[in-house]
């Protein structure tokens, strides 16, 4: 079993501003990830003491609530609820964090009119879902969604990938809600399935559902539509995002995994991802994933947002992998990557049981990002300091390549994504 870290008692937050006074600085709100399951604001690598000091702005990191007692489904819950619904607790937490900055923010020394949000992993498919909810309107005037995706599953999908399997293991069968509420919170959170995120799989954990309320529709079809909640936007993915969960492969065990993951698209998939095009079965299988989970989706979410908004839609491939690497290691710019240069948290990150000391590209990445984060929170708008970064348009495909130093691109993984998008559409 897993040892449980933590309190579902949790929904507070934390503050970093360089004043309590009237200066109205951007504020910065980060969601963390964890697949909705585990995570905290706690972690040491959301420490927003750097950010807030070298950009003069205000940080909020929030904690929410994880695993089933976030997004537990039923329809005796849903009875009991005001607006017919269960599900979506979580998002919920979020937009009340949201509307406490909102009610607070100026004497923190922020501006409420000047509201970033940004959220990573399971914190970014939380993020895109606030864009797409009209009870998240008005709490946030910018948003960036770091490698996440932005399709809500259907109530019945929510219930048949763990839900049902989850609420099984319970015990529980009639009187649900009641039955559940006998039962000590420890337990609740240590029963299988957890949703515990493995980036490579292609399973899906907990996570938001389209409700009609808390979400009206998926917030990809609402971008297209313009239902959204229409702000400056910011899509992203990085170059490898599940390198860290994906174990050394054969050529053998790559085509296995592929037959046994897409069934009958195998051979589709396969022709899509051939092991020649790569430099082993392993860095094939990383390309496949991180296309499928990642960048396709950024560029999806990025596409819809252009049809349905005129306020600008930025796109960024995060590549960085200059960080120190020990003997035999290969650098890669993995899932989660980013985070460590948004926050300059280098305390984090601990290499051979020592502080991990930055090098000069560390360095430089992390005051690009830091200054593009900051900016983006400002003013809507991210170019600056050497950053060239394009508005996107979707029949291009132009974004800016986070790396140093950072370029500018078109049509990334072109025909990956549109193989994607032909069998996934």
């Amino acid at each position: 079993t897993t040892d449980i870290l933590g309190d579902e008692d949790c929904l507070t937050l934390n503050v970093w501003s360089p004043g309590l006074d009237d200066s109205a600085r951007p504020v910065l709100v980060f969601i963390h990830g964890g697949g909705n399951s585990t995570g905290g604001s706690d972690d040491e690598l959301y420490d927003g003491a750097a950010l807030a000091a070298a950009q003069d702005v205000v940080v909020v990191t929030l904690n929410y609530r994880l695993g089933a007692l976030g997004f537990l489904v039923h329809p005796e819950l849903a009875a009991e609820s005001s607006d017919g619904v269960s599900g979506n607790y979580a998002i919920r937490d979020q937009i009340a964090a949201l509307e406490w900055v909102q009610a607070h923010a100026a004497r923190l020394g922020g501006d409420p009119q000047r509201v970033l949000l940004f959220g990573e992993s399971a914190g970014a498919v939380d993020t895109c879902t606030l864009i797409g909810s009209p009870l998240a309107a008005g709490t946030f005037q910018r948003a960036i969604v770091q490698s996440g995706a932005c399709t809500e599953r259907s109530l019945q999908q929510l219930k048949d990938d763990i839900a049902d399997a989850w609420l099984a293991s319970t015990g529980c069968v009639d009187a649900v809600p009641g039955c559940l509420r006998a039962l000590p919170a420890e337990q609740l959170v240590a029963l299988a399935p957890d949703g515990y995120p493995n980036v490579a799989a292609l399973a899906q954990g907990w996570g938001p559902h389209v409700d009609g309320v808390v979400v009206p529709q998926s917030t990809l079809a609402a971008m297209q539509a313009g239902a959204h909640n229409r702000v400056p936007l910011i899509f992203g993915s990085n170059a490898e995002e599940t390198a860290k969960s994906v174990p050394p492969l054969t050529e053998a065990s790559y085509t296995a995994l592929v037959e046994a993951s897409f069934g009958p698209f195998a051979a589709q998939v396969l022709a899509a991802y051939p092991v020649a095009d790569y430099v082993d079965p392993r860095a094939a299988y990383v390309a496949l994933t991180s296309d499928l989970k990642f960048v396709c989706n950024a560029r999806r979410a990025a596409r819809a947002a252009d049809v349905g908004q005129t306020e600008p839609v930025r796109r960024y491939q995060f590549a960085y992998n200059g960080y120190t690497t020990g003997p035999g290691m290969t650098a890669t710019a993995f899932h989660g990557l980013e985070l460590i240069y948004i926050f300059a948290a280098w305390g984090a990150v601990l290499s051979g049981g020592v502080e991990y000391q930055p090098n000069a590209d560390d360095l430089a990445i992390s005051a690009t990002l830091q200054a593009a984060w900051a900016r983006f929170a400002a003013t809507g708008d991210t170019s600056g300091d050497g950053l060239d970064w394009p508005v996107y348009v979707g029949a291009t495909d132009d974004h800016v390549v986070l790396d140093t130093p950072p370029g500018t691109g078109q049509l990334l993984r072109k025909a990956q994504c549109d193989f994607w998008d032909s069998l996934l559409p």
